[in-house]
């Protein structure tokens, strides 16, 4: 199976738009959004913010990363064409990246895998389908995908990330279980399938397959 729909760049008009197979924009400048140096006085960070849906449902006392603003996201995208039983997309910015981070969750873990290989089907703004554990695929942006039976966790940045503090986030945040499926694509870099080791917090490289 492979590849996923990557909703993935954000637009400089910083609207999102979707597509057929993928939703594509670019990504938002924090500067365009954020703490931004306006010659009128009596512009605000919330005045530049003012068109967004600012979230205060996302807890990230756990998430070791400074966090400046957090956008709830409400545009339909490729893996909302699967039945779930919740969604949650956020945009987190900070002063040096923008990065989503996106829930799924799922009432069997039938549904969770039936999104996930469709996922695998087309993957990223080319709709590029990767097979099971195969590492060739690549793009400039960093994705990380956590795949639980019950939920599929989903992490996309401009720069790359540290994962043990985003699988650390989400155990104290979602209280998970097991993860089934375990992805790392750094940027410009091929794609790496990864499993948790007993030692918590610590991975190790899945042999690819050949």
């Amino acid at each position: 199976m492979t590849g996923s729909s990557y909703p993935y760049l954000f637009i400089l008009s910083i609207t999102l738009i979707s597509c057929s197979k993928n939703q594509e924009s670019e990504f938002i400048k924090y500067s365009e959004i954020g703490d931004t140096q306006v010659t009128d006085k009596n512009n605000t960070k919330e005045d530049s913010i003012r068109n967004y849906d600012i979230s205060t449902s996302l807890n990230t006392e756990h998430l070791e990363l400074k966090i400046d603003t957090i956008i709830t996201l409400e545009e339909s995208e490729f893996m909302d064409r699967f039945t779930n039983k919740q969604a949650e997309k956020h945009l987190l910015l900070r002063k040096t990246d923008s990065i989503y981070f996106k829930t799924w969750f799922y009432k069997d873990s039938l549904s969770t895998f039936n999104a996930f290989y469709n996922l695998l089907d087309c993957f990223g703004e080319s709709c590029s389908p990767i097979d099971l554990y195969s590492n060739t695929y690549s793009e400039k942006y960093y994705n990380l995908l956590f795949v639980t039976q019950s939920a599929i966790f989903w992490i996309q940045a401009q720069e790359n990330q540290i994962i043990n503090k985003w699988e650390h986030f989400i155990k104290e945040e979602f209280t998970t279980g097991k993860y089934n499926f375990i992805i790392e694509q750094k940027s410009n870099e091929n794609i790496n399938w990864l499993e948790q080791t007993l030692r918590p917090n610590t991975f190790r490289y899945v042999k690819p397959n050949l």
